[in-house]
């Protein structure tokens, strides 16, 4: 079914797969898809506090040095910018 997904969605779903290998244990993996996530900006880092998904990470090295990561005003700023550019293409009415 994630490989049916990702032929889909792609890289786009970066948090996403993050939150589907913590809820199955993978710990490593979820891990790896949080940094992809925040190299691509996605938007949806920012519930990364809150989501009970990653509590298992939470004590994580790797986990932490992202949460630090998200408290960068510059990156946020980053993320910011991303999610608006992703919000003005997906509502662009084709011609």
């Amino acid at each position: 079914m994630l490989a049916r997904i990702r032929k889909i969605a792609g890289d786009r779903l970066t948090e996403g797969y993050a939150d589907i290998y913590a809820q199955w244990g993978d710990n490593a993996r979820a891990l790896d898809w949080l940094e992809t996530a925040m190299h691509n900006r996605d938007p949806y880092l920012a519930y990364t506090k809150v989501k009970p998904f990653f509590d298992p990470l939470r004590n994580e090295p790797r986990f932490q040095a992202i949460e630090r990561a998200l408290k960068s005003p510059r990156l946020i700023g980053r993320i910011c910018v991303c999610a608006l550019r992703r919000v003005r293409r997906q509502s662009r009415v084709p011609a």
